[in-house]
């Protein structure tokens, strides 16, 4: 390759087996133009004068000439052999072959022609062989002369639009080029910038040699183009290679979306269409500026606008810019700025000038000359200063008012043709012409993004009128009450902003949706603001592009740029409202009215129904004469949706008594609409007189000599009386002077009543008064008071007797005294009660107690009758008044009762005949038990008598309730006989119960003479002895004893002892008990 080392141009070859560069030739010539066949490198090398062709042998390394013809040589070729160049004498260039062997016939090669400076033109080119031996080959051959075209021109070519302007960087573009060549053959259309392409295409060039030919071509981008603005070139070839261009900026790449954003003009995103028109009333200086219903026709409300002392000519006009109304005001030069809530001016700019229509396009105001030739100018809305100025090509004045669409200007002009013109913002061209038949437009004009809305005042009718943008009425409505129609201004409108940074806002699309209808386009603008400009957009809407539909929605601008690009702004939320509140007052009403004094608050309470509430306002009328709107209040923070309550507080100060109206009147949110008002009115009764009430219950007084008793937390019933018209409540209350601890309230409708007082206040004597409170809060006290004791404390008893350890016996009949003591402050009564538990009693009694305190040795009897033996406890309760009472204690048997005999057992004498003298003392011993014995007597009576007679021949004392008593006893000699006699043990117990024990009738024998003997009685008797009962396992054999062995004959004084002993098998002996047969 030819290798420029930084000074003459050598050929360097690089041996791609080993990757060593070596230069061919170390010659200091310029060389250039190599090529290499095998091992021989040929180039074209530059000595100083003619440029000769130079070979290198590899092999060998040798460097020769291939010729040594001084004419300059050009393009070396080598194939084997053969090496050919172009050699130019001066005036043809001719092919110059080397070679150092045989030619080989059919042998091809290149030349190259150098045309320049040959003028253009047609040539013949004829070619020539020599060999070594100068022999020259016969030209004739067949291509051996040839015709060659020599053209040095370019192309004429001139690019004449792309399309579209703006595109993607995957988009597609349209190009038309001309091109004029004598020999085209292509053209290459490419799209780029900064030497880069991202888009080409080919076009084979036809037509006429010479003549103006007109393309057309599509390139495709390759999606890499970077936004900004692409140049578009087109490169014509002709045949002779000559290259002709042309290239210009005409499309601009965009893949970046637009930026925008929303705004609602209307306050609380609460949105209501409606229509502005100013009317004069005929008065000199104020006129009103209505608001209607542009649907209906109705009106929501109106302000009073004052722009001077002078009535508003029918030229002027209203616009709106989403929150304020500017009004026109060409006899003054004024341009007003007006709060629509207060009707109060904002803001008046002074401009140059009689101006009459008006219209706000989002950022600035448009107004139109009211006198001189056709004008319009744009005004700055915060200082007033013209910002552009549109000279019309019509002859009438577009006074009749202004409208923007969005894009371009409506303007009114009243006269002889009526017309309504549609005008370019920027150079002022009329755009549209519509022709007014039906009416004169010369009262206001605007447009609600659909419709025209155009003002007129012919024949003394001030009619509204509604057409489309081709001049079709769709409506009218005929306002009256007024003299004159000055203007109108639509609203509301939706205002965006946006703008794009490579081709520019196209157009803008405005949509709202809500949840029963879906998403519907409510405006559309379409307006250019150019690469990087920030636009603003304003489109009004109406019940036409959102009708039948009521409640929430959004908002939501869509903005295209030129290239397709769109941009989506954040919903917007909104409602829509058509509808006026509905409200009802609650409390208070005519029948249930609220009460106050003089001066006082009235708490109202309403319910209402809409779904965007702003306020509500309370307002209360006078009963007399002159006394009219007497008090008022607002009530904000209220909620929507379905029926709700609320409520609000009105202040009234110093009127006198009687019944004032309340009423209500609710405003929702798109305020000044119509209000809803509440159906029946309110009542207020202003009562100042205090109220009078005695008490008259019989138990309560206020002498003392009657007092209330209760308990701690007990409750009282009192009985009063009042007199008041309008009574409320009547408080009774507990309490000292200083202390009050309880009180209770009810209401009532009657002339009297009761009331029930709890409370739970500490023991002590308290007074009791009432208080009477009529429904405005005046109160008057009870002519008479009560005394309340109150005792919480229960009474203290204590048993004296009997009581525990000292217990009281008697029968079954007896009376028990029984002494206790108590401690009570209000004693009522005591009951003694005796009995096992406080249930099963055999006797009580109940004493009336007067004395109060610590009261010692209070007695009581109780008497009962047929009461069972047995332990008795005593209980003394004592009550007081409030019915607390006391129990005492160690009652636990203190009462015994005993109705029982002692039981009795002689032991000894033995119950069988037994000798007596006076003279020998008699063993007495027997057993004994009783719950309460005392004592004891022995005594003796005659044969079988059972009445023992006295004295007695031994006595004692017992204290256990149970034993064996051993004694001697003696009998007296006086009064005794020899007889049989019965021997009595009679036990005593301390309630005189007696038991009694006896040997047996007649079994004591009394001897009281000396022993006789006797003959041996005779006789016998037999005697049989029966087991009884027989032990069936332990048989027993029974033995019989005899004594004293009996004869057959007894006498009356024998004696016999029979016993019978048993022995079982096991030797044990038992006695048995034995039957004696006589």
């Amino acid at each position: 390759w030819r290798e420029n080392n930084g000074g003459p141009n050598n050929i360097a070859l690089c041996d791609l087996t080993t990757g060593i560069t070596t230069w061919a030739s170390a010659s200091t010539q310029g060389q250039s133009e190599p090529a290499i066949f095998g091992d021989r490198i040929v180039w074209r090398e530059n000595n100083g004068g003619p440029n000769n062709i130079a070979l290198c042998d590899l092999t060998t390394g040798i460097t020769t000439w291939a010729s040594a013809s001084t004419q300059w040589q050009d393009y070396p070729a080598i194939f084997g052999d053969r090496i050919v160049w172009m050699e130019n004498n001066g005036v043809v260039s001719n092919i110059a072959l080397y070679t150092d062997g045989t030619i080989t016939f059919g042998a091809t090669w290149n030349a190259i022609w150098p045309t320049c400076p040959t003028p253009d033109g047609t040539y013949t080119i004829q070619s020539y062989a020599y060999d070594q031996a100068t022999h020259i080959a016969n030209s004739s051959f067949p291509g051996a002369t040839i015709t060659v075209f020599v053209d040095t021109q370019k192309a004429t070519v001139t690019v004449i639009s792309a399309l579209p302007t703006y595109v993607n960087p995957d988009g597609t573009v349209t190009i038309v080029f001309t091109y004029n060549d004598a020999n085209p053959q292509t053209a290459t259309v490419k799209i780029g910038t900064g030497g880069t392409t991202y888009g080409t295409d080919i076009y084979i060039c036809t037509g006429t040699p010479g003549a103006d030919e007109w393309a057309t071509v599509t390139v495709q981008l390759d999606g890499l183009a970077p936004d900004g603005t692409m140049a578009v070139s087109v490169e014509v070839i002709d045949k002779a290679g000559n290259i002709g261009t042309d290239s210009k900026d005409l499309i601009v790449v965009d893949s970046t979306s637009p930026s925008c954003n929303i705004v609602l003009p209307w306050e609380n995103e609460v949105m209501r269409e409606f229509l502005w028109f100013g009317g004069a009333p005929g008065g000199p200086s104020c006129h009103i500026i209505h608001k209607i219903d542009p649907f209906t026709g109705n009106e929501f409300g109106t302000i009073s606008y004052n722009p001077g002392l002078r009535p508003m000519p029918a030229y002027d006009d209203l616009a709106w810019d989403g929150r304020y109304l500017w009004a026109s005001d060409c006899a003054n030069d004024k341009l007003h700025k007006i709060d629509p809530i207060t009707g109060a001016t904002v803001t008046s700019l002074s401009v140059a000038g009689a101006y009459a229509g008006v219209a706000f396009d989002g950022e600035a105001l448009w107004m139109a000359r009211a006198g001189g030739p056709p004008t319009i100018y744009r005004i700055d809305p915060s200082s007033g200063a013209t910002i552009r100025t549109l000279n019309l090509t019509v002859t009438n004045l577009p006074d009749g008012g202004l409208a923007w669409d969005g894009e371009a200007i409506w303007g009114a002009a009243p006269g002889a043709t009526n017309y309504i013109y549609r005008i370019d913002p920027i150079t002022g061209l009329i755009l549209a012409t519509i022709t007014v038949t039906a009416w004169n437009p010369d009262a206001g004009l605007d447009y609600d993004g659909k419709y025209l809305w155009s003002g007129s005042n012919d024949g003394g009718n001030h009619i509204i009128h509604c057409l489309d943008t081709s001049g079709n009425e769709i409506g009218s409505w005929t306002i009256s009450g007024i003299s004159q129609l000055l203007g109108l201004a639509w609203a509301p409108q939706v205002t965006g902003t946006a703008t794009d940074l490579y081709s520019g806002i196209d157009y803008v699309q405005y949509l709202f949706y809500d949840p029963i209808n879906g998403t519907r386009t409510i405006g559309t603008v379409t307006f250019d603001t150019g690469a990087g400009a920030i636009g603003t957009y304003v489109v009004g809407f109406g019940s036409a592009t959102i009708a039948g539909y009521e409640g929430p929605g959004s908002i939501t601008m869509v903005v295209y740029d030129k290239a397709g690009n769109a941009a989506t702004s954040s919903a917007v939320s909104c409602i829509i409202d058509r509808i006026a509140p509905a409200v009802e007052i609650t409390t208070p009403t005519a029948n249930s009215p609220a009460f106050i004094t003089s001066t006082g608050s009235v708490c109202v309470t309403f319910s209402y129904t809409e779904q965007n509430p702003a306020t509500a306002t309370i307002t209360v009328f006078g009963p007399y004469p002159g006394v009219s709107n007497i008090a008022t209040q607002t009530v904000i923070n209220l909620f929507g949706g379905a029926e709700k309550t609320a409520q609000g507080t009105v202040s009234i100060v110093s009127f006198p008594d009687g019944t004032y109206t309340v009423w209500i009147a609710l405003q929702d949110r798109v305020y000044p609409d119509p209000t809803g008002t509440a159906s029946q009115p309110g009542a207020v009764v202003i009562d100042t007189t205090l109220p009078q009430a005695t008490i008259t219950d019989a138990n309560i007084d206020d002498t003392f000599a009657t007092f209330t008793y209760t308990k701690r937390n007990g409750t009282i019933t009192v009985s009063f009386s009042y007199t008041e018209t309008n009574p409320a409540t009547f408080t009774i209350t507990i309490g000292t002077n200083t202390i009050w601890f309880s009180s209770n309230t009810t209401t009532f409708n009657n002339g009297t009543g009761t009331i029930a007082l709890s409370y739970n206040i500490p023991d002590g004597t308290y007074t009791l008064w009432g208080t009477l409170t009529d429904k405005s809060g005046n109160s008057g006290t009870s002519t008479q008071i009560g005394w309340v004791i109150v005792d919480e404390t229960a009474p203290v008893v204590e048993l004296i007797s009997p009581k525990f350890g000292a217990p009281f016996y008697t029968t079954k009949y007896g009376t028990v005294c029984v002494t206790f003591s108590y401690t009570e402050a209000n004693p009522a009564t005591a009951t003694i009660l005796i009995g096992t538990t406080t249930i099963d009693l055999i006797g009580s009694t109940t004493l009336a107690l007067i004395q109060g305190g610590t009261v010692p040795n209070t007695q009581g009897t109780v008497t009962f009758t047929n009461a069972p033996d047995g332990s008795y406890t005593i209980w003394v309760v004592v009550r007081d008044k409030v019915d607390l009472f006391g129990t005492s204690s160690n009652g636990t048997s203190s009462v015994l009762v005993d109705s029982s005999s002692p039981k009795v057992g002689v032991i000894l004498p033995l119950g069988t005949q037994t000798w007596v003298s006076t003279a020998t003392p008699l063993q007495v011993q027997f057993t004994y038990s009783d719950e309460n014995p005392a004592s004891y007597t022995v005594r003796l009576g005659y044969g079988t008598d059972t009445s023992p007679f006295t004295p007695a021949i031994g006595s004692g004392t017992l204290t256990a309730k149970e034993g064996t008593i051993t004694l001697n006893v003696t009998i007296p000699g006086a009064g005794v006989y020899e007889a049989t006699y019965t021997l009595y043990v009679i036990v005593e117990d301390t309630l005189a119960n007696l038991g009694t024990g006896t040997t047996g009738a007649g079994t004591l024998w009394m001897d009281l003479t000396k022993p006789q003997q006797y003959a041996n009685p005779t006789g016998g008797f037999n005697i049989q002895i029966d087991a009884g009962t027989v032990d069936p396992a332990n048989p027993a054999t029974w033995d019989d004893f005899e004594e004293p062995n009996f004869n057959t004959n007894l006498s009356r004084n024998s004696a016999m002892r029979i016993w019978g002993v048993a022995a079982d098998t096991s030797g044990i002996f038992s006695s048995a008990p034995a039957k004696v047969v006589v």
